[in-house]
């Protein structure tokens, strides 16, 4: 599928003078799935870019993921690749930010340019460039998942280096429920200990709830 998206806002950041922030969205992906058997398997590609102006200076930024599942009966494993770009960011505000759960709260501005990674704080990493990888492990008759990742920026053309991750989640798809009149919801938790400086041998908890359309 495809799709197109807009957004506007103006902001104030501390002790700076009310921004402006606009930009034009494009996105495309394609999936498919098969299976033979007991084996199964699914991926995905993704391809995002955009237009933007933030302060009156123009900005362009990309994106692109992949995804590959295979599975054996209930035995089944997840990897996922994703990089994104900014060219000429105008405010620290235009970075790639890695850290942080989804929410379906924060609005487009909000959400732009940003990593989600539920094992590490808002914000950890901050740069033009990223790369990350990611695998999770299901296992029959256990509902945590076992997952290690890596995250990487680039700033000012210097590569930082990998921060690694791994820990346990879980994930759950709630159903919507009409007579409460609440939507379909996703709730993530997990602990993850990271594995690299300059925060190795920190560990993080999560506990999340994000509404789905």
């Amino acid at each position: 599928g495809a799709g197109a998206a807009a957004w506007w806002e103006r902001t104030e950041p501390a002790r700076q003078e009310r921004l402006t922030r606009r930009a034009v969205a494009l996105s495309a992906m394609v999936a498919a799935d098969g299976g033979r058997g007991r084996w199964s398997w699914a991926g995905s590609l993704a391809a995002e870019g955009a237009r933007g102006e933030t302060g009156g200076g123009g900005w362009g930024s990309w994106g692109g993921s992949a995804g590959l599942r295979l599975g054996r009966g209930d035995l089944d494993l997840e990897m996922a690749w994703a990089a994104q770009g900014v060219d000429d960011p105008r405010h620290p505000l235009d970075l790639v930010r890695v850290g942080g759960l989804p929410s379906s709260l924060l609005p487009g501005p909000v959400t732009a340019h940003r990593v989600f990674e539920p094992a590490l704080p808002a914000g950890t990493l901050l740069g033009e460039r990223y790369q990350g990888q990611r695998a999770s492990l299901g296992l029959p008759g256990v509902p945590l998942r076992p997952f290690w990742g890596r995250h990487r920026v680039e700033s000012q053309g210097l590569a930082g280096e990998w921060l690694q991750l791994a820990g346990l989640e879980l994930r759950l798809d709630l159903p919507p429920l009409p007579l409460l009149r609440l939507p379909a919801a996703t709730l993530q938790l997990g602990a993850a200990e990271i594995l690299d400086p300059p925060f190795e041998g920190d560990t993080h908890w999560w506990l999340g709830l994000a509404w789905r359309p």
